[in-house]
C-alpha cells in the first residue's frame, strides 16, 4: 500500500489547527457538563454536598480535581487560540 502525504499550505495548518483546538475545547466543555451531573447525583446520594466535610465522598472529589483541571486546559487553549487564528489569516 502506497502512502499518501498531505501536502498543505501553512495557511491550511493553520486553520486545521485551529479546528482542531476549537473540537477539543468543546469535548473538555462536554466531559466538563458530565462530571458536574455526575458529582451532583454522587453528592445526592451521600447526601453532603460540603467538600470540607469528612463524609464528602472521594469520587466527587477526584471528579472535582479533574473538572478543574480541565476548565485550567481549556483556559490554556483559549489564550493560545487567537495567535492561531491570527496565524491562519
Amino acid at each position: 500500500m502506497k502512502r499518501q502525504f498531505l501536502i498543505e499550505t501553512d495557511s491550511e495548518y493553520q486553520t486545521r489547527a485551529v479546528q482542531q483546538i476549537k473540537a477539543m475545547i468543546d469535548d473538555m466543555r462536554r466531559i466538563i457538563r458530565l462530571l458536574d451531573e455526575d458529582i451532583a447525583a454522587d453528592e445526592a446520594r451521600v447526601r453532603v454536598y460540603d467538600p470540607t466535610d469528612i463524609a464528602y465522598p472521594w469520587a466527587a472529589k477526584a471528579m472535582s480535581d479533574r473538572r478543574a483541571n480541565l476548565k485550567q486546559t481549556i483556559a490554556s487553549l483559549e489564550q493560545r487560540l487567537p495567535a492561531q487564528i491570527e496565524a491562519s489569516i
